[in-house]
Parts: structure tokens; sequence; C-alpha cells
């Protein structure tokens, strides 16, 4: 279902390599939200940017690898996000958005 409010807005989502980050990724990317994906598994969060900019050409996904479990990956993470991103409009941690 596409919603306007969400075209050219950026969003966080954190574990998007499969489930439910998975599945809000691509309801964002078809309302042309921009996407900044985190997960620990690089092989499958670019098999999702990939399959997402395949469907929705338009839509910027960027993709992070980091083990948010752990308070190396999170620093890390979140000193990459501060130096090279706007602040998201929308930040979605597992199954909830803030």
């Amino acid at each position: 279902m596409k919603y306007d409010i969400f075209k050219d807005k950026n969003a966080f989502i954190t574990g998007a390599s499969g489930g439910l980050g998975a599945a809000l990724a691509f309801q964002l990317a078809e309302s042309g939200c921009n996407l900044y994906l985190t997960g620990r598994s690089e092989k499958k969060l670019k098999a999702l940017c990939d399959h997402i900019h395949e469907s929705y050409p338009a839509t910027q996904v960027k993709y992070f690898i980091a083990d948010l479990s752990k308070i190396l990956g999170f620093l890390t993470l979140i000193s990459v996000l501060m130096l090279m991103l706007r602040p998201p409009s929308l930040c979605q941690e597992s199954s909830f958005m803030i």
C-alpha cells in the first residue's frame, strides 16, 4: 500500500535482513522512502537491496553491517550515520516505530 507521506523521507531500519524489517523496507520503498538498512548478514542485506532496486529503481537504499547486540557495533553504526546521513525521518527497531 502506497503512502505519500513517506515520499522522500529517510527511514533507518534495524534487523532489516529478514522478517518484519524486510517487509517494512518493501512497504516504505513502495511509498518512495529512502532506506538505510542494518543487520548482521551482508549476503541477506545485499540481496534485499538488489531486490528493492529492481522493484523500485527510484528508491535510494544503503545498508550497513552491524551487530547491534554488541556495544562496539552500535557505536560504530551511530558514528557512520552521524557522519554520512541527514537525520532519519523514521526509525524502526525490530517490530515497532519510534
